[in-house]
């Protein structure tokens, strides 16, 4: 991972499709595979359907061809 530019509410991040690979699992885990009830937006620091729309737009990237 490398940290392109930080500043404000913005944070641009350069990451290989390992590290993506990592935060997709991770993110589907809480998203479709742990149960976190009501408490989902305590513990996550965002709503379901937020999560799940980053999800989405992880799994859209990871889906991209890679060059050759």
């Amino acid at each position: 991972m490398q940290i392109e530019r930080a500043g404000g509410d913005e944070i641009v991040l350069r990451l290989g499709r390992d590290e993506l690979s990592v935060l997709n699992n991770a993110l589907n885990l809480v998203c479709n595979g742990i149960d976190l009830g009501c408490e989902f937006e305590t513990l996550i620091g965002s709503d379901l359907a937020s999560a799940r729309r980053l999800l989405d737009a992880i799994v859209a990237a990871l889906d991209q061809p890679t060059p050759d």
